[in-house]
């Protein structure tokens, strides 16, 4: 039944199966959820939901009072929500004519001039994530190149100022080692960085990442943040701030 039930015929008979175009099944224009709720053998099941604007803007004002007394607000996650901008731009167009607070969650991997254009005006913080500083590593570990997310981190470094939020994350064996941090303190250094780095890891094997990590109360001292000032602890677990010079 769930041949018949796909209207973009992603779905094809075969004797050794019934293989699935994943890519036409992916774009926004066919992908429809039908064959989800028909599939025999419970195989296929949706993760997330569709939304409108005004059904997610709904949602959202249940929280506006908490909002307005913490000075919080709304940071669009994902996923990536730059692989949503005309959605992402009309919802944070309304959160900031309401006062909300906004943020964005990134990869950093998007059309620069677009981002520019419809999200950077209607934002308040970019957090954007910086992976690995090798292009031929960023390519084995994620399938994509890292020469437009260093090209785009430059330019927002000059348009977004201290709206610009960069991250590491910590990832064993792949971004937590130590060439790669110190290309990153190299990268920022050189760009005249001067605002803070968030370093995620989880507590838990934090000093496992990387060799030569020492803990010492709540403040990580290792050999690759010699580039940085003297790190300072945030509040949240795992999180440290690493000041460029």
């Amino acid at each position: 039944p769930c041949v018949e039930a796909c209207p973009a015929r992603c779905l094809h008979p075969a004797d050794d199966g019934r293989p699935i175009d994943r890519e036409a099944c992916r774009r926004p224009e066919t992908g429809c959820d039908r064959c989800f709720h028909l599939c025999p053998t419970g195989a296929l099941e949706p993760v997330g939901r569709w939304v409108s604007l005004d059904g997610l803007w709904q949602r959202i004002r249940v929280d506006e009072a908490f909002f307005r007394s913490t000075g919080g607000g709304v940071t669009l996650s994902g996923g990536e929500p730059t692989l949503q901008m005309a959605f992402a731009s009309r919802l944070l167009h309304e959160l900031r004519r309401e006062g909300i607070g906004t943020a964005l969650e990134t990869c950093g991997d998007f059309p620069y001039e677009r981002f520019r254009q419809v999200l950077l005006p209607h934002l308040d913080h970019i957090y954007f994530d910086l992976k690995l500083i090798d292009d031929a590593q960023s390519r084995r570990y994620t399938g994509r190149s890292n020469r437009r997310i260093l090209a785009n981190f430059t330019r927002l470094v000059e348009e977004a100022g201290d709206r610009l939020r960069p991250r590491i994350p910590l990832i064993p064996g792949i971004t937590a080692r130590e060439e790669n941090l110190a290309g990153w303190a190299r990268f920022l250094r050189r760009l005249g960085v001067g605002f803070p780095v968030a370093i995620d890891a989880d507590r838990a094997f934090k000093a496992a990442v990387l060799d030569g990590v020492v803990m010492l109360g709540d403040v990580l001292h290792h050999p690759v943040a010699e580039p940085f000032a003297h790190p300072r602890h945030l509040a949240e677990p795992g999180v440290f701030l690493l000041r460029c010079r």
